[in-house]
């Protein structure tokens, strides 16, 4: 007995599996990488004892001690498979290569990638875009300095950010080709250093060098609380960084206002304001989903009113089917082309997305909770698509697309006080804009895109089923982009 527990000894600590996890960790070819904000990051790196995926986690050094330690914040987290067309060789050999989302903020992080055998843990400095256009401010809670609040600017699905000092002050540099664009703010107690207190969401439009200040709002003790799962029951146990957005009416006021928290062992609690009558939150479930990706499909945004403490379940939908095809550009199979995703039988799972390998096939994961969906190929400019969306079921093989590449056309130039955009009962009416590379796209006040799509006539109208809530249109026309924002009152 003694001899076989030193040999178990011996394997289990020459073993990979044992010894270490996923390792080799590098972000841009460095094991100590230095970028700017929104910068891509390509990670690479070794999987160990047969596993194909890894967990990709991000830290904030919220302590500034430049180490990974407890006192430090799991920011957000992402799947990463081997052999998956996101992989850039598409084999699977135990070797990573690929690109995972870029940070907005300048920030000291720490990047830890993680398989069943342990994980490898790298730092990773981000310093802000060398420009002379700021937005920067003061941010109280209580009259006091709010230190470490995160200030998101959105601009076209484009983020940039950066946290308060211990003073309460931010400066976010921003690139110079936006001066006079209409800039979203977005304040977030993301670390939970302001106990109690709610952020809130603002807008201006950008000069070059200016100031926002922002004070955030003391919760009255109304709770927003549940459960975090999917269509199965089954909870989900990881650390998840839970954000939403929402107003109230304070007297004749309305306000926005934005609430985190972490979630943990599969439940999260928040407490938030009612307002004189009630508030109204949004629930943005790929938030979550897009840490899980490409296990879960999210569900369509709700909307939920708050008149007390409120119970709410998150659901995910767990895809345990897929959708299969090919796309092929002039007759060859071709690379990257984005393919995504409707459920038409079933309105509350979300949408979800993929992309072909180099030989123009696709694996589209789909959760059978919808029998059937609407599943589109993104057509870039330059290309046509006789049928860019086909109709599939759950399991359904051989959905294939077929583009031409035909060179970029010519705009048709419009100008702005001739668009006329609408959102009426969930439905986008769009007028006064169209041409071969004119687009609309909809955003929610978080920044996140809820569609896209092809403005081709003079007027046209989309159903969306959105919700009640406020939304922001981006339309384009060639190098012309113009932003509106939407009140939809349904």
């Amino acid at each position: 007995m003694e001899v076989f527990m030193k040999k178990l000894l011996i394997i289990l600590l020459f073993s990979p599996f044992f010894l270490f996890g996923f390792s080799n960790l590098l972000i841009n070819n460095s094991a100590t990488p230095s970028v700017t904000v929104n910068d891509s990051l390509k990670i690479t790196g070794n999987f160990q004892g047969g596993d194909t995926s890894a967990i990709v986690k991000f830290y904030y050094d919220a302590n500034q001690n430049f180490t990974l330690d407890s006192g430090d914040k799991l920011v957000t987290f992402y799947m990463i498979y081997d052999g998956s067309p996101y992989d850039e060789d598409e084999v699977q050999n135990s070797y990573y290569s690929g690109y995972i989302p870029s940070i907005p903020s300048p920030i000291y992080t720490f990047i830890l990638a993680e398989d069943s055998g342990g994980s490898d843990t790298i730092p990773l400095l981000v310093n802000h875009l060398q420009s002379s256009v700021t937005i920067s401010g003061n941010v109280t809670s209580g009259g006091n300095p709010a230190d470490k609040v995160f200030v998101l600017a959105v601009n076209d699905g484009n983020n940039y950010g950066a946290f308060t000092g211990t003073d309460g002050s931010y400066k976010i540099y921003l690139p110079d080709s936006i001066v006079g664009d209409t800039m979203d703010l977005i304040f977030i107690d993301f670390i939970g250093n302001n106990p109690g207190y709610l952020g809130c969401l603002d807008t201006l439009i950008l000069t070059g060098d200016d100031t926002m200040n922002a004070q955030l709002t003391l919760n009255d003790g109304t709770t927003l609380g549940g459960y975090i799962l999917d269509n199965m029951g089954d909870t989900l146990k990881d650390t998840i960084d839970f954000f939403i957005g929402g107003g109230y009416l304070n007297g004749t006021v309305i306000k926005s206002l934005t609430a985190q928290t972490f979630a943990t062992n599969g439940s999260y609690s928040m407490s938030l304001v009612k307002g004189t009558y009630f508030s109204d939150w949004q629930i943005d479930y790929s938030f979550i989903s897009d840490m899980y990706y490409p296990i879960y499909s999210a569900r369509k945004d709700t909307s939920l009113i708050i008149t007390g403490n409120t119970n709410f379940n998150i659901v995910l939908y767990k895809n345990d089917s897929d959708i299969k095809g090919h796309v092929y550009v002039n007759g060859n199979g071709a690379d990257a082309f984005e393919i995504e995703c409707s459920a038409t039988s079933d309105t509350t799972v979300g949408d979800m997305n993929t992309i072909t390998y180099s030989d123009g096939r696709y694996i589209l994961p789909v959760s059978s909770a919808s029998d059937s969906y609407s599943v589109f190929v993104n057509v870039p400019d330059g290309y046509t698509c006789d049928t860019p969306m086909v109709y599939a079921a759950c399991g359904d093989t051989g959905i294939n697309f077929y583009l031409t590449q035909t060179g970029i056309e010519t705009e048709t130039n419009v100008n702005s006080s001739d668009i006329r955009v609408k959102l009426i009962n969930g439905k986008l009416f769009i007028s006064g804009v169209y041409g071969k590379n004119s687009s609309i796209s909809i955003y929610n006040i978080i920044g996140r895109k809820l569609f896209s799509g092809n403005v081709t006539a003079k007027s046209m109208t989309f159903n969306l089923n959105l919700d009640k809530g406020i939304y922001f249109a981006v339309i384009r026309n060639g190098n012309n982009v113009i932003r509106k924002k939407l009140i939809n009152l349904k």
